[in-house]
């Protein structure tokens, strides 16, 4: 198949024997999302950098109770013909039972925000690797992770993520993109002009294109919480995030098989909804000190 992994290196000797590939993949990820030590003194110059809050309006939004009408307004906007999680229960269920199921959900969803706790396997992703074009087969680097979660759990992320997309823009710095009402254009234009500012006034300047390795998976739950904690996110609305970080597992899907669980301790999933607006807060504190560096000269 076109993301099947037919040989890998490890140390440099290349490996065919499927069943070592598998273990061999399993252990790489497992590693990469354990916990490394943090210096909780770095940490906190740039929490002190983060000045702006969301309202305690905002805090009482995110909090508000489930409805029928706004699950159903999530459900709408779930992308359809998607691989579902290990349950196999696609999107397309819950929109065609939806007459059937919506009171039943609705508890369900409101019962897991009020314990703060997933169930069963709603917490266990499915991880399955795209090949990155034009680029070395036989390194672990060049597949994209995607964590296939089972879709009720994504219908629930979804449902924050669509929240928290109505407040974010209230505590992101204006050179964030990633955000609502914003795209990659608006980018690509304030880059032009500022090249065009700096070679009309004959200034000396720079561009300087980082690009984060293994950006998503290296996100540190904790300091990230922090981060939110320091922009005025309420407590309760942070330990709703949680239960979607809590007791994670994953599990690699290589060559058709499925490798033993392992914890995920760090990161944020590719594929859970809530993730491109977690990592945006997570690097909040990187452009909030190089605006203030900047500010000194």
């Amino acid at each position: 198949a076109e993301n099947d992994i037919l040989n890998t290196i490890e140390n440099g000797v290349t490996i065919t024997d499927p069943d070592i590939i598998k273990s061999y993949v399993g252990k790489y990820y497992e590693n990469l999302y354990k916990n490394e030590n943090c210096n909780l003194h770095k940490q906190n110059y740039f929490l002190a950098n983060i000045h702006t809050k969301i309202t305690h309006l905002d805090n009482s939004f995110l909090l508000n109770e489930i409805s029928e009408q706004e699950l159903f307004s999530t459900l709408s906007k779930m992308s359809l013909n998607k691989y579902p999680g290990i349950d196999g229960i696609p999107v397309e269920f819950f929109i065609d039972l939806w007459d059937i199921i919506k009171i039943e959900m609705c508890q369900i969803y409101n019962g897991i925000i009020s314990n703060l706790k997933l169930e069963g396997n709603q917490n266990l992703g499915i991880i399955t690797l795209i090949y990155k074009d034009n680029e070395d087969a036989e390194k672990l680097s060049s597949w994209r992770p995607i964590s296939l979660l089972c879709v009720d759990t994504k219908i629930l992320a979804k449902l924050f993520a669509e929240r928290l997309k109505m407040v974010i823009d209230k505590v992101i710095h204006p050179n964030q993109y990633c955000v609502p009402n914003k795209t990659i254009v608006d980018c690509n234009n304030q880059m032009r002009d500022l090249v065009y500012f700096c070679n009309s006034e004959n200034l000396p300047g720079c561009i300087i294109n980082l690009d984060w390795s293994k950006a998503f998976d290296k996100v540190n739950i904790d300091f990230l919480c922090k981060i939110m904690c320091k922009m005025g996110f309420s407590n309760s609305f942070i330990n709703i995030i949680l239960i979607f970080y809590v007791d994670r597992t994953s599990k690699c899907l290589i060559n058709g098989n499925l490798t033993e669980d392992f914890k995920i301790e760090r990161g944020v999933r590719q594929g859970c909804p809530l993730s491109m607006l977690l990592f945006i807060i997570s690097q909040e504190p990187l452009y909030t000190s190089i605006d203030k560096c900047c500010g000194y000269n």
